[in-house]
């Protein structure tokens, strides 16, 4: 998702009624959305027709669907109408703060599945923002990510349950739209509107769903394979922001290469306004509009948002605390994709920013990557979930070598595309990829909070002529981990030693006292020296 330095810090607290009702939605499984939707200039009123295919595993249970009704402000939605597709028959429904309960009648009960028509209308709260640009031209995008689209788009919204989706936007003619998938169809109405239908036919997490509606500069940016590339900005910056977005199309090949064939039909890279540096919505990626500055400074943006069309998108971590899977993943292979354009010494420069970024914040809060107690998701927008867990994929990188790397994480990709996983089913491909038990260093990197604090001292013992080299873990926790160093002096030697001690001392060979002993030389070590 969003680089965590492009993130606007903006906070959205999750009602205790939206949690516990999250617990209800194991009963129904949603195979696919059609949201049929209007919208003008004249209001931000929002007029939505929503198709749902859904499973239920429980057929006695109410059917239970996110959706933020009204509230005293006027905000939220109001259904007016729910009914079958198949007998048009009027459904009872009670819509509560943040959902809406479905009551379906035992004449339906021989069905597992079940097509809803849901219709409502309203001003988002959230989750489709309505405002005006930097350039003060009127623009609607949506903006669902963590858990916000259920402000606007009647779903299970959470990222277990995905489906395929369309998207049928009716607005003004002078709007151009954005979305998911291939273009199925545009017509003209003759009341100075035009009818716009995307369709997505992967599955994806509600969070990956988008619509774009603003008066837009497209242009062709190239082929990656069979991928078509589409730069699509904003008119008043146009120059600047086809030049600057037409890296894509530099950017996509590395992934490509190296995990396999790009999942969707097209990848439209799309100027936006909403809170987020970069979204990464599965085939239509929004950045923010301050992306486009012609100084060609998008690189890193791009990697880290394309990253998540194969890692967040496709292969979808289960529940929130799992969100490494989607934002280290993106974060790590955008530093690879760094390393590989512009060398080692841009990778080791970016391995410096994030590990002070890993000190800084632990200082603040002591908590873990894999983190069960937040449920303000929005929080797990910090340097743990991206900088941390990018650290950690490249100790593992380090750790296992780069072919063997490379094969778990295109192994995991295989098996969880187009489903969910959880940290351990990561763990698992790691182990058999490489033959190596990997649950000790899953346990204190990821569920485990911290990291090695480490001072040394350096003596030399004149007898046996060697550099007595004293490391010792500062941090309460021990942590267990291979450490290089570099000794330079009269001699100049390089030397890896296991760390498992709270003390370990290592002798050296040398004619004299070194001059300097530097830690972890190669960065392939997440820690603090004190």
């Amino acid at each position: 998702m969003r680089s965590i330095a492009l993130f606007c810090i903006w906070f959205f607290c999750c009602s205790p009624n939206s949690l516990q009702a999250q617990d209800l939605h194991n009963s129904i499984d949603i195979a696919h959305y059609s949201f049929a939707l209007s919208v003008t200039d004249l209001s931000n009123e929002v007029n939505i027709t929503a198709n749902l295919h859904l499973n239920r595993r429980d057929i006695k249970a109410p059917v239970y669907l996110d959706l933020v009704g009204k509230g005293t402000d006027g905000k939220g939605m109001l259904v007016t109408t729910v009914n079958t597709v198949s007998s048009n028959q009027p459904l009872r429904f009670v819509q509560e703060k943040e959902r809406l309960v479905i009551t379906i009648p035992s004449s339906l009960d021989r069905d597992s599945s079940l097509d809803l028509v849901i219709s409502y209308h309203g001003i988002p709260a959230d989750g489709l923002i309505i405002s005006s640009n930097k350039f003060g031209r009127r623009t609607f995008f949506s903006d669902n990510w963590p858990n916000r689209g259920h402000n606007w788009l009647v779903s299970n919204d959470h990222p277990s349950d995905k489906a395929s989706v369309d998207f049928i936007v009716t607005a003004p003619s002078k709007y151009q739209v954005i979305s998911n998938g291939i273009l199925v169809e545009e017509t003209d109405g003759k009341d100075q509107t035009r009818t716009t239908h995307w369709r997505e036919e992967k599955n994806l997490p509600l969070k990956a769903m988008c619509v774009g509606i603003a008066a837009f500069a497209v242009q062709y940016a190239g082929m990656v394979g069979s991928v078509p590339l589409w730069s699509w900005v904003y008119p008043d910056n146009k120059d600047k922001g086809f030049s600057d977005y037409s890296v894509g199309t530099e950017v996509l090949p590395f992934f490509t290469d190296h995990l396999g064939p790009f999942p969707y039909a097209k990848l439209a890279n799309v100027q936006s306004t909403t809170i987020f540096g970069g979204m990464e919505n599965a085939s239509a990626i929004f950045y923010s509009e301050n992306s486009v500055t012609g100084e060609g400074k998008t690189r890193q943006l791009f990697a880290h948002e394309i990253a998540h069309q194969w890692f967040g998108n496709m292969a979808t971590e289960a529940d929130w605390q799992h969100l490494w899977l989607s934002e280290g993943f993106a974060t790590y292979l955008s530093w690879m994709y760094i390393e590989d354009a512009f060398g080692e010494d841009s990778m080791t420069a970016l391995l410096v920013k994030g590990r002070k970024k890993v000190i800084d914040f632990f200082a603040k809060k002591q908590s873990p990557i894999v983190d069960s107690s937040v449920t303000n998701y929005l929080k797990l927008l910090n340097p743990n979930t991206y900088e941390k867990s990018g650290w950690v994929m490249h100790m593992m990188r380090k750790q296992a070598g780069d072919s063997l790397f490379w094969t778990a994480l295109r192994s995991y990709y295989q098996a969880f595309g187009g489903k969910n996983a959880v940290t351990d089913d990561f763990r698992k491909i790691l182990d058999s990829v490489t033959g190596k038990n990997w649950a000790p260093f899953f346990d204190q990197w990821l569920y485990g909070a911290g990291h090695p604090i480490l001072s040394k001292t350096v003596a030399y013992d004149k007898v046996k002529k060697s550099a007595v080299i004293t490391i010792r873990q500062l941090q309460p926790n021990l942590f267990s981990f291979p450490l290089g160093f570099l000794i330079t002096g009269e001699d100049v030697s390089r030397k890896s030693v296991r760390v498992t001690e709270r003390e370990t001392r290592v002798m050296i060979p040398m004619n004299s006292l070194p001059r300097n002993v530097t830690l972890d030389p190669q960065f392939q070590l997440l820690f603090e020296e004190k």
